[in-house]
């Protein structure tokens, strides 16, 4: 069941850092905007790859694979979440 939550942790947190990172980085609204679409662009490109993976060597095994790789920065990410004192 942890195995299952980790994958969303990362990416909840991701989403989360990612709009005050770019604030308190001084990003312009033009700048932020375009990371934007730059990450929508990586993503797109992302689905079109998974699909492609999926069809060439299964779908089950290329979603096991990819919440193994994201299991990675999820515990990474709470290692320093837990560092900061949180």
């Amino acid at each position: 069941m942890a195995f299952a939550i980790l994958p969303v942790g990362a990416l909840a947190l991701a989403y989360a850092t990612l709009g005050t990172i770019q604030v308190d980085d001084g990003l312009k609204d033009h700048q932020i905007a375009e990371l934007s679409i730059y990450n929508a662009i990586a993503a797109a490109i992302g689905c079109v790859v998974g699909g492609w993976l999926g069809g060439r060597f299964g779908s089950k095994r290329i979603v096991a694979v990819a919440y193994a790789l994201t299991a990675a920065p999820t515990l990474v990410l709470g290692v320093q979440i837990s560092a900061g004192g949180l």
